[in-house]
């Protein structure tokens, strides 16, 4: 836990600061020619010392604090260089017999674990704190230097330290990890630029020396331009950074083919890796490209990239001398962009045609293991299929997750994506078969079950149009939930969504005045239950729904009156509990709601006059009213109220019965198709779409 990784790394430092204080009592006897017969020069700190207590903070989770704390232990590391160094000079060698031994001076090691620190502590200052002390380290580097401009002592008794790659990649790593946006990948580009421009200075330094193997500046290899990829593939920049993350693969098989920065087993490529791209730098790219899928304007484009992406992986391993086997991480890649994407009607067959083929590498590889499909590679086609209009998508999943039982251990989020396909499918049998897949998950003792596939069998029973028992299943399993939570199953706990679906499928169900009331006492759980999860807290679409399901109530002759008035109380106190408490108050779904409840539970037509007049003036003046207001209001109303409130109205002939609608009165629905369509802002009556008012306007 973080509060352990603070508190050890806070001991080891205690230790640390013992050992310290032990030294500084040995050196200040030696300096003075003087006996403690209290220490020992044994018992002083060496550098790895150091790198332990600053390697502890970097891990410990920790945050800023544990970041500055690295940070002022390596501050105080030089400091007591420069102390010693100065000391030293300014005492007479003569006189001291033997001399103290310096303290450790940081190694690349050191400076590494405190830019590590800061990239950790992903703070939006993350960046520059670690280029400060990629600063520190060069500063460092310069003053044990022996040239003309050193007025340091240090360069006699130290060697200083050069950045690694180690070095660049983690000042990179702090950018990409501190939320920037843009001006981080600008500094991650200036980093790995400095770093290029450095090597081919260095390099043509050691030519002109004769001396190749005395090269001054590190060379950069895959780690530190993996650092930059993944960058620009976290910037939140949408394709536009995907698309910077793949070009810095082209720059790196430039690099490598021109040998600008040196030749592969170059002695100091650290690790000897090279500056070919290898499987991670494509795995990232294709990650950006798939998280881009979703976007309507660019989702098709990215999938696109990813596809071919992919397939230049397959043409550079099979060419050989490139290590980019194009695994199941990549494969799954795409195939989640694919189930992601909006735009693309054969999205999911061309996800699954990757998929038989990864199957095919993977069995022609000797079950090779890194590319065998995992449960993730067949969920996100199973999620694929569920997004799908093919009119067999729910068989064809189902069909992939046999596939999946018959390769794999299916979990739990594979149990949701195809309860989620039934859901999706609206088939009167989708709760059903949803109910039927959970319980046998439940009896499945290797799947570690979440809310999640729980949740989409609410949803699929709240999706089944003609189940007359979805409304009561769905009530059931939320109750079941709730106590399986109350007994302790953290992974149990039902969160809004839990209770918002189970109301949805209580207004779907067309049951008896019963259900208004169930409907309410399921909304005041929720209530109660978020007293302890304030993020739980029901929203305007709770409230909006609880009316809504109030509103749906099957009502005929046969129907208790008293039943049926409780019913519109109910939907009456939920809606004043909304304008209190559901935040930013009513919307057009939820006037649309209650007025729909009046017009049908009202007793009598001066009731239903009485309250659809109130409600509709409401609605107006709030620039509510939308179609299905409208439509309703109609319905409810009197030929006599609808005369008062529109007679004075000019007059045209159009769907909403002649009369123009004022814009003042739908000026807050936000969706332009749910306004009525004739409307006083077209010349005509009839309402224009937003380009269209926007041209006539100029």
């Amino acid at each position: 836990s973080t509060k352990d990784g603070v508190l050890a790394a806070e001991s080891a430092e205690s230790l640390l600061q013992s050992l310290e204080d032990n030294y500084d009592r040995y050196s200040a006897s030696a300096l003075d020619n003087t006996t403690d017969e209290g220490i020992s020069w044994r018992l002083t700190p060496n550098v790895a010392c150091y790198n332990f207590v600053l390697h502890a903070y970097a891990i410990s989770r920790g945050g800023w604090n544990a970041a500055v704390a690295a940070q002022a232990i390596l501050e105080r590391m030089i400091q007591r260089c420069n102390k010693y160094a100065t000391d030293m000079q300014n005492t007479s060698n003569a006189s001291i017999d033997p001399p103290p031994p310096p303290p450790p001076e940081p190694s690349d090691r050191s400076f590494n674990c405190v830019i590590n620190a800061w990239s950790k502590c992903r703070d939006i200052e993350s960046g520059n704190r670690a280029e400060e002390i990629f600063r520190m380290m060069e500063e460092w580097d310069y003053d044990c230097q022996q040239h003309e401009g050193n007025k340091t002592p240090v360069g006699k008794y130290y060697n200083g330290v050069k950045p690694s790659v180690r070095s660049f990649s983690g000042a990179i790593d702090a950018w990409a990890n501190s939320g920037a946006g843009v001006s981080s990948t600008d500094r991650v580009m200036a980093i790995l630029d400095k770093m290029i421009e450095k090597r081919k200075e260095a390099l043509v330094k050691a030519l002109e020396s004769d001396d190749s193997e005395e090269i001054a500046f590190c060379k950069p290899n895959v780690i530190v331009f993996n650092a930059a990829i993944n960058a620009f593939a976290k910037s939140g920049r949408g394709i536009a950074g995907a698309e910077q993350a793949e070009e810095i693969i082209d720059k790196m098989v430039a690099l490598d083919e021109s040998g600008e920065l040196g030749q592969d087993g170059d002695h100091d490529d650290e690790n000897n890796l090279g500056l070919k791209p290898n499987t991670r730098s494509f795995s990232t790219v294709l990650d950006a490209f798939s998280r881009c899928a979703a976007d309507e304007i660019n989702g098709v484009d990215a999938v696109s990239r990813s596809e071919a992406l992919l397939e230049r992986m397959e043409e550079l391993y099979a060419v050989g001398g490139y290590a980019v086997k194009p695994n199941h991480v990549c494969f799954t890649e795409v195939i989640t962009a694919l189930a992601r994407c909006k735009g693309l009607d054969d999205a999911a067959e061309r996800a699954e045609a990757l998929l038989d083929k990864l199957i095919e590498l993977y069995q022609a590889s000797d079950d090779d293991e890194e590319m065998k499909p995992t449960s993730k590679t067949f969920n996100s086609l199973i999620t694929a299929y569920a997004r799908s209009k093919h009119p067999d998508s729910v068989d064809r999943a189902q069909a992939v997750f046999d596939k999946l039982c018959n390769f794999s251990v299916p979990d739990a989020a594979s149990y949701a994506s195809l309860i989620d396909a039934h859901a999706k499918s609206r088939k009167s049998d989708a709760g059903e078969k949803a109910l039927t897949l959970l319980n046998r998950m439940e009896q499945d003792s290797s799947v570690e079950a979440d809310l999640y596939p729980y949740n989409s069998t609410i949803n699929a029973l709240a999706q089944s149009f003609g189940s007359p028992t979805a409304a009561n299943d769905a009530v059931s399993l939320l109750e079941r939930m709730e106590k399986g939570y109350d007994e302790g199953n953290e992974n149990l706990k039902p969160d809004r969504f839990s209770y918002t679906s189970t109301l949805q499928a209580l207004a779907k169900s067309s049951s008896g005045p019963d259900a208004g009331i169930k409907a309410r006492q399921i909304l005041d759980r929720l209530i109660e239950r978020s007293k302890d999860s304030p993020d739980s807290q029901p929203d305007l679409f709770a409230y909006t729904t609880c009316v809504n399901a109030c509103a749906s109530v099957h009502i005929d002759r046969n129907t208790d009156m008293n039943e049926k008035r409780q019913c519109l109380i109910t939907a009456i106190r939920t809606f004043e509990d909304l304008k209190k408490e559901g935040g930013g108050g009513p919307n057009n779904y939820a006037y649309g709601a209650i007025i729909k409840a009046c017009s049908r539970l009202g007793a009598d037509r001066d009731e239903r006059d009485r309250l659809c007049r109130a409600l509709f003036k409401e609605c107006c003046q709030a620039g509510q009213l939308s179609k299905m207001v409208l439509m309703w209001f109609k319905r409810g109303s009197s030929r006599e109220l609808k005369m008062e409130v529109f007679g004075e109205l000019e007059e045209n002939y159009g769907p909403e019965g002649g009369e123009i609608i004022p814009q003042d009165w739908t000026r807050k629905v936000r969706n332009w198709k749910d306004r009525p369509d004739y409307t006083s802002d077209h010349k005509d009556g009839r309402r224009a779409p937003p380009h269209r008012r926007k041209h006539q306007q100029q």
